[in-house]
């Protein structure tokens, strides 16, 4: 007969926190949209790809805390409205092959949805973003019971638009992450690239 009171598996807990992330991700991206004709009218593109390269690490890992890991980021950039966008960032860095918590060789991918606000400067686009990921934490577990780990998270961040011509920009961006993984919550990131603009 079946237990009418059976313990919570620790395993369901990962998957209502992806569903509710992929939900926020979508009232996210609905707050930020209106019909791209509108954003035609006042912004000369409404498309950009981005590749990003940098350093990032974990503030709060034991043992694992460090900023000296290499960062490979791709990012999809949507004009919806004068001076706001709508962002995808997929990104994913090495964590060195010493131990990171509870693993070894690990490795942090990560993609993001982020509302970004920009400001128009002199002669480049500062601006700042704020939004939810999925991230996935995998490597060699350290002892038994170690395995790959898959969280949802928040992020905010700054960033420059640098507009060498109207086609292509020079980029940088600091983020901050906070995310509800076992071996650490906190990671930061510096990121420079270059980002191509379409209409």
């Amino acid at each position: 007969m079946r237990d009418p009171s059976p313990k919570e598996n620790p395993k369901e807990s990962p998957t209502r926190s992806l569903l509710a992330c992929l939900a926020a991700l979508v009232a996210l991206s609905g707050l930020v949209w209106v019909p791209p004709a509108a954003a035609q009218v006042q912004e000369p593109y409404n498309f950009t790809a981005s590749v990003f390269l940098g350093l990032a690490g974990s503030t709060d890992a034991d043992p694992g805390n460090g900023f000296d890991n290499t960062v490979l980021q791709v990012g999809f950039n949507f004009v919806r409205q004068p001076q706001t966008q709508l962002a995808l960032r997929l990104g994913r860095f090495d964590l060195g092959s010493d131990r990171f918590g509870s693993l070894f060789d690990a490795q942090l991918t990560y993609l993001t949805v982020a509302g970004e606000y920009r400001l128009r400067e002199s002669f480049y686009d500062s601006g700042v973003f704020a939004g939810l990921g999925i991230y996935r934490l995998d490597g060699t577990p350290a002892f038994a019971g170690g395995d790959e780990q898959t969280a949802a998270g928040i992020h905010l961040g700054i960033l420059g638009d640098f507009e060498i011509n109207h086609r292509i920009s020079f980029l940088v961006e600091l983020s901050g992450h906070y995310v509800d993984l076992d071996d650490a919550n906190l990671f930061a990131m510096g990121l420079a690239g270059v980002g191509m603009h379409f209409r």
